[in-house]
């Protein structure tokens, strides 16, 4: 008697759902508008990524600050900071600038300019210092950071990535590469 049960049980499981005999005509729909892809966070500027930076911002030039831009910022950034960065210095690398409280309406700066504060770099003062390598060719990494607040307080040399990092939403880099002629 039992395995009469088990074996109706069974039969009920397995004959599964009632499929249509005839065919449907079920359409996909298909939103009107696609939404954009995200698009990354990117900073660009007259020179490109991994490729020699022009002279005239070295200290072999005129020592200007990059033309910078960027795009594909996070909606939440508040504010932006940016430092330019020689790796291969010797000791602990080289600090070219540092600037932030860079408004979040920015979209980046002309040859020369910026927006914002700025902190003492490596040359001791806190305006742009240009590449200038003492042997070799160098790579000078431009980071700019989006920030979760408008405004940071008391950045200083010293506690600026910790002050900065407490506060990236997300990043891009540009390398530029230059050697003295």
């Amino acid at each position: 008697m039992k395995w009469l049960l088990i074996l109706a049980v069974l039969l009920v499981a397995c004959s599964g759902p009632d499929i249509p005999t005839e065919p449907t005509n079920h359409v996909q729909q298909i939103p009107e508008e696609i939404p954009p892809e995200v698009e990354a966070m990117k900073l660009e500027s007259n020179f490109e990524h991994n490729s020699d930076m022009p002279r005239e911002l070295t200290c072999q030039g005129e020592d200007l600050s990059p033309h910078l831009k960027w795009s594909g910022v996070p909606k939440e950034t508040k504010s932006f900071a940016l430092r330019i960065f020689d790796p291969d210095a010797p000791g602990d690398g080289w600090v070219h600038w540092q600037v932030y409280n860079i408004p979040r309406a920015s979209t980046g700066f002309e040859k020369g300019t910026y927006e914002g504060s700025q902190v003492p770099n490596d040359f001791g003062k806190e305006d742009y210092g240009g590449p200038c390598p003492p042997s070799g060719k160098h790579k000078y990494v431009h980071t700019l950071y989006a920030l979760d607040v408008e405004e940071l307080e008391d950045v200083t040399k010293d506690n600026f990535l910790e002050k900065i990092g407490a506060h990236t939403i997300d990043k891009a880099e540009l390398i530029g590469l230059y050697e003295k002629s």
